[in-house]
């Protein structure tokens, strides 16, 4: 989950890289005092895994019922395979007792006919079946995906929102990262520009050998996103991007109920 870009100014010998820290990094737990947001955090954590549950618990339901329509098919098939049989000595016992042994070998083939035909009917109602599983469990899928996604997005982004803390904390683990530098230059997104400005002194107090720290408003930054660079290079920290990388674990867990 690591995105690094380098610096143009990075040369062969300087060519150290600092990748995304993990969003857990970035939104730690608070501070024993604040008894409420910490619960506050514990319950949309637990949303998120319960959706993420019930994604999963939504996937094998789907298998298990077309599975269970498949096998009653296979019965049903069994079942008239008996009967086409019992048929059969049936016509051959009246052949028999009437004396007409050519009558016998037309009702035969008659009834072999038949029970093709139905075989036929019923091979074709269990691909049928099978179809329709796979098209209902690709059509569910993304949908499953998009909400999981979207309700991430929204606790985590409700996090930034509410309360800047969360903010903050995310800005102080960012320097701690780049506080060996001596000259470090923060882009953030617009929304949050005034306030990363009012903590700069704070910033600067965690950065050990910076001389100079230049807080800079970027537009093409996605919401809660914020860039550090240096003179060795640029660490992106995005929520955005953690997002992505939930929802694509989302669907390597639902492909992985297919094998």
């Amino acid at each position: 989950m690591s995105n690094v870009i380098k610096s143009p100014q990075t040369s062969g010998t300087e060519g150290k890289q600092i990748s995304i820290l993990p969003l857990e990094q970035f939104i730690p737990v608070l501070n024993e005092g604040k008894t409420e947001l910490r619960v506050n955090e514990q319950q949309k954590k637990q949303e998120i895994e319960s959706l993420l549950q019930q994604a999963e618990d939504e996937a094998k339901r789907l298998k298990e019922q077309a599975q269970l329509e498949i096998e009653q098919m296979q019965q049903q098939l069994n079942n008239l395979r008996q009967k086409q049989l019992e048929e059969i000595e049936l016509l051959k016992e009246e052949a028999i007792q009437s004396g007409y042994q050519s009558g016998f070998e037309q009702g035969k083939e008659e009834a072999f006919r038949q029970y093709e035909q139905k075989l036929t009917e019923a091979s074709h109602i269990v691909e049928v079946a099978k179809h329709d599983y796979e098209q209902m469990l690709s059509e569910a899928e993304p949908q499953m995906i998009d909400i999981a996604h979207l309700l991430a997005n929204r606790v985590l982004g409700e996090r930034f929102e509410v309360n800047a803390e969360h903010w903050n904390q995310m800005l102080e683990q960012v320097m701690r990262e780049v506080r060996e530098h001596e000259e470090v230059k923060l882009y953030v997104t617009p929304a949050w520009y005034e306030h990363t400005v009012k903590q700069k002194e704070e910033l600067k107090q965690l950065l050990s050998r910076t001389e100079n720290l230049f807080i800079y408003p970027d537009l093409n930054l996605p919401t809660n996103g914020c860039v550090v660079e240096t003179r060795l290079g640029r660490m992106e920290a995005t929520l955005d991007r953690q997002l992505l990388e939930l929802k694509n674990q989302l669907q390597e867990m639902l492909e992985g109920l297919h094998k």
